[in-house]
This record gives structure tokens, sequence and C-alpha cells, in this order.
């Protein structure tokens, strides 16, 4: 959800999907990428 004046987020809703499957480092990979996200962050194009 946008708050249309200031246009910053105010709720986001992360959901990983198929969590019994997954280890703890992944899941930790998942919720930090898809945090990234949630506070605005886009994919990058940089190479490592």
């Amino acid at each position: 959800i946008s708050e249309d004046k200031k246009d910053q987020s105010v709720k986001s809703t992360i959901t990983i999907y198929n969590v019994e499957e997954l280890s703890t480092s992944q899941i930790t990979t998942i919720v930090r990428h898809e945090f990234g996200h949630a506070i605005g962050l886009a994919h990058t194009t940089a190479t490592e």
C-alpha cells in the first residue's frame, strides 16, 4: 500500500510458499531479497 502524497510504503506482505521444503539458509535469503522489494529496492543489473 502506498501513501499517495509521499509515495512511501506503509504496509507490505511477504508470502513464501512451500516453506517446509526450504532450508533455514534459503528462507533467510528469500526474506532478505523480498524485504528489499518491500522497502522499494529493485533488482540490479550489476554483475558480481
